[in-house]
């Protein structure tokens, strides 16, 4: 089989089968076509004589020629592995070229977030924005709702984006998002979240039915990741806040915070949408500092417990 129909083909497996997303489906695809123009033509012509030093140099490509990232270098492997993989499962080969290939070396880095104070700070600028125009207001009042969905509940920025009029239930503070592999999870509202977003529905004119988008451009078009990045780096710009931050900065915010405040992992787990709860857990290297003051304020035989208690 040639490559090129062998990627056609585990596209539509991707979106049949495993239900996955437009735009991860598009990563597979934007992955498998650099692949694609790397590999020899007569290889092309017959998957059966692609190796793993073909692999091999496909990453050497990358890494001295191309100057990806470990973390780049990471993805594309894990394209090759699960397309391969894929062939193998179809017969379309025998034996899989990924044999002896060892993924690089992530460096571990945990996700930078806002303390409580900054978010507040982040939502007022953005509730607070002097508007003089009905149009201004309508925009102020839709930025004011973006940021506090996020905050309120950790959601995805394109589970944001995805949403409907219909997805959400503003009598319960209630909110059906569809996540990674189009799997559905109910998230919660806080009251000053479902404030916002009624605030912003009552002003809005147009295109109000349940299949509408929930959030609109100026052009009354479905608001999109990039216009989410531009109008959070905006009001960080205007809060005097540290611009290296991105949206999902308010994802990590949420998770954190709520550990801060006592909530366990597993349900952590559930809001964020998370398949595993390892992927969860790099938030308690977030909260270290915040458990040792507790303990060292809580612990019966803790020497600053027993100052407070002489004080």
């Amino acid at each position: 089989m040639e490559l090129e129909k062998a990627i056609n083909d585990f596209l539509l497996y991707l979106a049949v089968e495993r239900n996955l997303s437009p735009s991860t489906i598009a990563g597979y695809q934007h992955d498998l076509n650099i692949f694609s123009k790397f590999l020899p033509e007569e290889k092309k012509d017959n998957l059966s004589k692609i190796n793993s030093t073909d692999i091999k140099k496909f990453l050497a490509h990358l890494k001295l020629e191309r100057f990806y990232t470990p973390c780049g270098l990471h993805r594309k492997l894990s394209t090759l592995r699960t397309f391969l993989k894929y062939l193998l499962r179809e017969n379309i080969i025998k034996v899989s070229p990924m044999e002896g290939i060892a993924s690089p070396k992530l460096d571990k880095h945990l996700p930078k977030v806002l303390s409580q104070q900054e978010v507040t700070r982040l939502l007022h600028t953005a509730a607070n924005r002097l508007s003089d125009t009905s149009a201004k207001m309508l925009y102020q009042k839709r930025d004011t709702a973006i940021l506090e969905l996020l905050y309120a509940t950790g959601i995805r920025i394109s589970e944001l984006t995805s949403l409907n009029i219909g997805s959400i239930v503003l009598v319960n503070g209630s909110l059906r998002v569809i996540g990674k592999g189009r799997k559905e999870r109910i998230v919660f509202l806080n009251s000053q979240a479902v404030k916002a977003i009624q605030e912003y529905l009552n002003l809005r004119e147009v295109r109000k039915e349940p299949e509408d988008p929930l959030f609109l451009s100026q052009k009354n078009t479905r608001f999109t990741p990039r216009g989410i990045e531009y109008l959070y780096k905006r009001y960080l710009k205007q809060s005097a806040l540290p611009t290296v931050s991105s949206p999902h900065t308010l994802r990590h915010s949420f998770a954190t915070h709520l550990l801060e405040e006592g909530a366990d992992l597993v349900s952590i787990k559930e809001l964020l949408g998370h398949s595993n709860l390892s992927t969860t857990q790099i938030y308690t290297n977030l909260t270290r500092t915040f458990i040792k003051s507790v303990y060292l304020k809580t612990h019966p035989r803790s020497t600053l417990k027993n100052q407070e208690k002489l004080a």
